[in-house]
């Protein structure tokens, strides 16, 4: 879950803080962090590391946050598998008693969970931090002394066409890089 992963992320900048490895002995606060994902999961680690104080920039393919639940990517009908309040945010419950949300024992729409995950972001100041409409193509590592990242990225033509019109460029360095992207490529399987 994203709560596991942004625990074990403080748990991995316990380490850099502690280990006596020359190279790694610097403050969480210097690191530089990149997300791929404005979904569920990456919106719960961008919250996590701006909580710990570390600074990140976040890239997401999509024009809002979302991920599965985004217009985009949900089909007519689409529901939460649980009750609301089995499936919210740490210290942000999944709200009730408004006209388009489920009450906390229904199972929210998908457009009242992209809803709810748009809050969280605006509500933790998340915004900000990502680049929308902007696809990672890829990524390379530097050498295994500097330990880093840089990331490529695609970012969309502002007349909103995608592909090769959009203007592509470097990011980076990053000494960590989180993919939180895991249904950006759907699958669809094939059934005669």
């Amino acid at each position: 879950s994203a709560f596991a992963y942004a625990v074990n992320m403080q748990s991995w900048f316990r380490f850099i803080r502690t280990c006596r490895c020359r190279q790694y002995r610097r403050e969480p606060s210097t690191c530089r962090v990149a997300i791929v994902g404005a979904g569920w999961s990456g919106l719960a680690i961008a919250a996590r590391l701006k909580a710990l104080g570390v600074p990140f920039v976040g890239f997401e393919a999509d024009d809002d946050v979302g991920g599965t639940w985004h217009p985009a990517r949900r089909y007519p009908g689409l529901s939460l598998h649980a009750p609301a309040y089995s499936a919210s945010f740490p210290d942000f419950p999944y709200p009730s008693g408004s006209a388009h949300d489920a009450a906390p024992g229904d199972r929210p729409s998908g457009a009242a969970m992209h809803t709810y995950i748009r809050r969280f972001a605006e509500n933790h100041g998340l915004l900000p931090h990502f680049s929308f409409s902007t696809r990672v193509t890829g990524a390379s590592a530097s050498s295994a002394r500097s330990s880093t990242a840089t990331l490529e990225v695609v970012r969309d033509a502002p007349d909103g066409q995608k592909g090769d019109a959009g203007v592509a460029s470097r990011e980076g360095p990053f000494d960590l890089v989180v993919y939180a992207s895991l249904t950006a490529q759907p699958r669809t399987p094939s059934i005669p």
